[in-house]
């Protein structure tokens, strides 16, 4: 089981994300308007939200990632896309992320834009910080 743990963890990636301001978190929303059912009026698929859930959260996961750097390639790669071969041709890709981490990283995107921050308690800290700024 040790070594089983210890390769899962060598072939393990750790992202890092980032919200986005919110003026840039609007104008993303925008880029992303709910799709329209039949009568005009907000499709159900898309009603809690209020986006287009077919592309937003892979675009959120795209715009979050700071950290792996990753190209067009990459994406592809984990989300699933088109690619070039080394003669031009393009090729589909199917997505290497299990629905479970890409659900895992969306809901983290989504969770820095949109859900409080939850910093955790630490007496230490507190009594390094007590009485500065507030006398």
């Amino acid at each position: 089981m040790e070594d089983l743990r210890q390769q899962m963890q060598a072939e393990t990636t750790p992202f890092r994300l980032r919200a986005m301001p919110k003026p840039r978190w609007r104008a993303f929303v925008g880029e992303h308007p709910p799709r329209k059912d039949d009568e005009g009026g907000i499709d159900d698929r898309d009603r809690v939200v209020g986006v287009n859930t077919e592309t937003f959260y892979t675009a959120l996961i795209r715009e979050s990632v700071v950290d792996p750097a990753l190209d067009e390639e990459d994406w592809a790669y984990l989300l699933g896309g088109e690619v070039q071969d080394e003669q031009g041709k393009t090729l589909a890709v199917e997505a290497r992320l299990t629905s479970r981490q890409f659900d895992d990283l969306a809901d983290a995107a989504w969770g820095l834009n949109r859900r409080d921050i939850d910093v955790p308690f630490s007496p230490a800290a507190s009594r390094m910080t007590r009485g500065s700024g507030t006398e």
